[in-house]
């Protein structure tokens, strides 16, 4: 009778392990923002859509999966980290930028350039401008530089996919 009862206990218990696996819920996909690699200029960026990604070599991380806290989606906004808000305002930005690429399960989406407010040059692309001068832990994403007046290009910031994977925080 005993040798019927373990391998019993067993199956349920792997059973209820499987039941248990199938409830949990599925990762969300990660979203991180990234350095751009190779000899990629700001200028280079500003000649061709933000969302012609391809061959774009991929960097550092700038923002990792586990510092974005959430999105506001009206205000293009990523809100982030105590830790990378401090990070990021220390940051030195030369004024023709830094490129960057928002990523999407390590795939870039858009293009666009870290910029300081202090530059005189203006920039036709995606713009985050370090040191940023708003609300601590928000992360303003700017079309255009120094205002919208300078972008050309249909807002990459509303990608469906992006906006699905931040919308979840």
């Amino acid at each position: 009778m005993m040798r019927h009862v373990l391998p019993r206990s067993i199956a349920a218990l792997l059973l209820g392990l499987v039941l248990l696996a199938a409830c949990l819920p599925e990762p969300r996909p990660r979203v991180d923002v990234r350095l751009l690699g190779g000899e990629i200029t700001s200028a280079d960026l500003a000649a061709h859509d933000p969302t012609d990604v391809e061959g774009l070599v991929l960097g550092e991380v700038l923002l990792t999966d586990d510092e974005i806290m959430g999105y506001d989606r009206d205000e293009h906004a990523i809100l982030v980290t105590s830790e990378a808000w401090e990070r990021l305002q220390v940051m030195r930005v030369p004024v023709n930028g830094v490129p960057f690429a928002v990523c999407l399960e390590g795939e870039a989406i858009y293009a666009g350039c870290l910029w300081t407010p202090v530059s005189s040059l203006s920039y036709d692309g995606v713009t985050l401008l370090l040191p940023i001068t708003g609300e601590q832990g928000r992360l303003p994403i700017e079309l255009g530089y120094p205002g919208s007046d300078f972008f050309g290009w249909d807002d990459p910031r509303d990608d469906a996919g992006l906006i699905a994977a931040l919308s979840d925080r």
